[in-house]
C-alpha cells in the first residue's frame, strides 16, 4: 500500500474495511442506502471498492454529481453510466424512439458530449424519460449497485444558496421521483439499488428545507473512524508499502496522538514523519513523532484542515445558527475535557440566546465535531482541536 494521502484510493492502495463492506452488502440487496459519516472518513474509496469487487451476480456504476446543477444532467449521466453496463443493445429495442437512438450512439461518442447532449434531449421531460429506461433497466438479468457520490451536493446546487421556495420545489420534485423510481421496480423485483452519500450530511440538508421524509425509505448507514485493529494494520500496510520500517514504541506513539483514527490522518503524520526521517535525516523516535504532529499545525498545512471549517458554511444555515456553531467550537478548543454545560449555558445566552444549543451540539456531533463524554462536550480529533485552537481562536462572531 502507497501512502497517498487526500484523493480516494482504490485496489492495492485501499485498506480492506471487511466489516465495514460486508454491512453495506448486507444492506444494498435488501433495500437502498443513505451512507453518513463525517469528511475524510474515506467514504468516497469505500464507494469505489464496492465498484472494483462487487458481489456475485452484482454490477456496481459509480457517479459523482457534485459538479451537477440540473435534473436533466443527473438522469443524464445516471442513464448513460447504466447503459454502459449493459452493452447488449437489445434492452434499447424497448425505450422510445429519442432514447433508442441516443443510446446506440454510445462507443461512437466520447462519453463526456453524450451526457450533455442526452441532458439537452431530457430537458423537459426528465421524469418520464428517465423513469421508462430506469423501469427498463430494472428488468435486466442481474443486480445493479449506483453508487452516488456528493449527492448532498447535487441537492444544494437544485436549492439554491438561498432557499428560496423555487430552490425547494425542484428539490422535492427530484426528490420524489428518485424516491419512486427506487420503490417502484417491475414486479416490486428491486434490481437497481442505490448508494447515496457525500462530504455533506444529506440528512442535515434536507432537514433544514423541510424534505427529510422524501428519503426516509432509505437505510443509514454510518461510517465511523478505524477500528484499533485496522488503525494499526493502515500504519502496518503503508509502512510495508513505502518500505518505512516503524517501530511499535513509533506506532504506539502515532496512535497515541492521532486518537480519533481516520484514515487521512494518520496518513497525513506517516507522511510527515518519512519527510523528517529521509528527507531530513532525523531519528525515528516518538520525539520525531511530536515534531511531525506539530508541523502538521504549521501555516502553510491549513488546507490541510480547512475543509473542516468550510463544512459550517455549506449547510443552509441562519447567521445566528452559524455563530453558535463557531462560538461553542471555539469554547471546546479551549480545554482538552471539552465544554462544560455552564459553558454551553453562557455561550447560548451570549451568542444565540433564541436558539437551543443542544441541537446544534448534536448536529456537530453528527457532523464528526464533537462528542459528548462524561457531560461535556469535546472534539473527537485532538488534532482537529489543537487545529482549531491555534487558527481559529483569535476569529470574532
Amino acid at each position: 500500500m502507497r501512502n497517498k494521502a487526500g484523493p480516494p484510493v482504490r485496489r492495492e492502495d485501499f485498506l480492506k474495511r471487511r466489516a465495514d463492506t460486508e454491512d453495506l452488502w448486507d444492506l444494498a440487496m435488501s433495500g437502498h442506502i443513505l451512507m453518513l459519516g463525517p469528511r475524510r472518513m474515506g467514504k468516497t474509496s469505500l464507494l469505489h471498492h464496492l465498484e472494483d469487487a462487487p458481489e456475485d451476480g452484482w454490477r456496481c456504476v459509480f457517479l459523482s454529481v457534485e459538479a451537477l446543477e440540473t435534473e436533466a444532467r443527473f438522469v443524464a449521466r445516471l442513464l448513460t453510466k447504466l447503459a454502459e453496463l449493459h452493452p447488449n443493445h437489445a434492452w434499447m429495442e424497448r425505450l422510445g424512439g429519442k432514447l433508442r437512438k441516443f443510446f446506440r450512439s454510445l462507443g461512437r461518442t466520447p462519453v463526456g458530449p453524450v451526457e450533455v447532449n442526452l441532458a439537452e434531449l431530457l430537458e423537459h421531460n426528465w421524469r418520464d424519460e428517465g423513469a421508462a429506461a430506469l423501469k427498463v433497466m430494472g428488468g435486466l438479468r442481474g443486480n445493479t449497485l449506483v453508487l452516488v457520490d456528493e449527492f448532498p451536493i447535487f441537492i444544494r446546487n437544485l436549492i439554491g444558496t438561498e432557499a428560496d421556495a423555487e430552490g425547494r420545489r425542484r428539490a422535492r420534485l427530484f426528490l420524489d421521483w428518485l424516491r419512486e423510481i427506487r420503490n417502484t421496480q417491475p414486479n416490486g423485483d428491486s434490481r437497481v439499488h442505490f448508494v447515496l452519500t457525500g462530504s455533506v450530511g444529506l440528512d442535515a440538508v434536507l432537514s433544514k428545507v423541510g424534505l427529510s421524509g422524501t428519503v426516509n425509505d432509505l437505510q443509514i448507514f454510518h461510517l465511523g473512524p478505524l477500528t484499533p485493529d485496522l488503525a494499526m494494520d493502515l500504519l502496518d500496510q503503508l509502512s510495508e508499502g513505502e518500505q518505512f520500517p516503524l517501530p511499535p514504541a513509533v506506532r504506539n506513539r502515532i496512535l497515541e496522538r492521532i486518537d480519533w483514527p481516520i484514515p487521512y490522518h494518520l496518513q497525513l503524520l506517516f507522511r510527515a514523519i518519512q519527510h523528517r526521517v529521509q528527507r531530513q535525516g532525523k531519528v525515528l523516535d516518538e520525539a520525531l513523532v511530536d515534531q511531525a504532529y506539530e508541523s502538521l499545525l504549521a501555516a502553510e498545512n491549513q488546507m490541510l484542515f480547512s475543509h473542516w471549517l468550510e463544512r459550517l458554511d455549506d449547510l443552509l444555515l441562519k447567521p445566528q445558527e452559524r455563530d453558535l456553531q463557531r462560538a461553542l467550537l471555539r469554547g471546546a478548543a479551549k480545554d482538552r475535557r471539552g465544554l462544560s454545560q455552564n459553558s454551553i449555558l453562557q455561550i447560548n445566552t451570549k451568542v444565540a440566546p433564541d436558539l437551543n444549543a443542544l441541537v446544534v451540539l448534536t448536529s456537530l456531533a453528527r457532523d464528526g465535531y464533537l462528542t459528548q463524554q462524561d457531560n461535556r462536550w469535546r472534539f473527537n480529533s485532538s488534532l482537529l482541536r489543537d487545529w482549531w485552537r491555534k487558527w481559529q481562536m483569535g476569529k470574532m462572531v
